[in-house]
């Protein structure tokens, strides 16, 4: 659980014209192993050969609570309630469903392993992701799955523990990564479900201090994110909150 705020920009290309995003996301600390995360994205859609239309997607809220932490083995599992409320603009893409289900994250590091021979090149790999299913709430009746995992490599984590190699200052600041994301709905009315949507992010995370800055795009790896949009670039920019405002680090539990 951390106190973060973030902003993420990204500019998909379709047929039927292009969209612009910005996606707002606060992430608040509730007590020492719970959080609640709120984001809402902002879509600007330009329909080819007409004007362009704007508006808030649906919001969604994220209550977290890690049932296992540890420093020592760099490792974080936690589980958390996922809920979508159909609070957005129509023209901007939302779906008026509200939707609520379970989710299992995770964060885990390489650090178990000896810091001797070639296991030592793999202790700045870390592995991230979550999954679960959000069904409808209401009518109609549908459920969504989804799966995302995130590998990284942190080029600081490795010049601190190398004795073989030093790296200069603007490059222990850079984290390659990589994402696989799945979504699909592949329960409910015929006219609901969807095929398998699969997607590659690559990117290239800056980190210095408490600001992070990502660059990534993604490349569909099915017809179905075909379908959906080409050209993807997403950025990211997050900011740890107790490092410029102390006040954050407040929690209520």
């Amino acid at each position: 659980p951390a106190n973060e705020l973030d902003l993420t920009p990204w500019d998909v290309e379709k047929q039927r014209g292009s969209v612009f995003a910005m996606n707002f996301g606060v992430d608040k600390k509730l007590s020492a192993d719970s959080a609640i995360e709120l984001s809402s994205p902002l879509n600007g859609f330009s329909p080819t050969r007409r004007k362009q239309v704007a508006g808030f997607q649906d919001i969604e809220a994220i209550l977290k609570c890690a049932f296992y932490q540890s420093d020592e083995h760099e490792s974080m599992y936690a589980l958390a309630l996922d809920s979508i409320f159909p609070t957005g603009s129509a023209v901007a893409g939302a779906v008026h469903n509200y939707r609520v289900g379970p989710l299992f994250l995770w964060d885990k590091g390489m650090g178990d392993l000896a810091n001797s021979g070639w296991s030592a090149y793999l202790r700045p790999f870390a592995l991230q992701g979550d999954a679960g299913f959000l069904p409808t709430a209401g009518n109609p009746q549908s459920v969504a799955v989804l799966f995302n995992g995130a590998l990284s490599y942190s080029l600081d984590y490795f010049a601190n523990q190398s004795q073989t190699f030093t790296l200069p200052e603007p490059l222990t600041r850079l984290v390659p990564l990589t994402e696989f994301n799945y979504i699909q709905v592949p329960l409910g009315a015929p006219r609901y479900r969807s095929r398998p949507d699969l997607r590659l992010t690559p990117g290239l995370a800056y980190v210095q201090g408490p600001y992070q800055v990502t660059v990534g795009t993604q490349a569909p790896l099915n017809q179905s994110a075909v379908r959906d949009g080409w050209a993807i670039v997403v950025v990211l920019v997050s900011i740890t909150l107790d490092d410029i405002f102390p006040q954050a680090a407040w929690t209520p539990f």
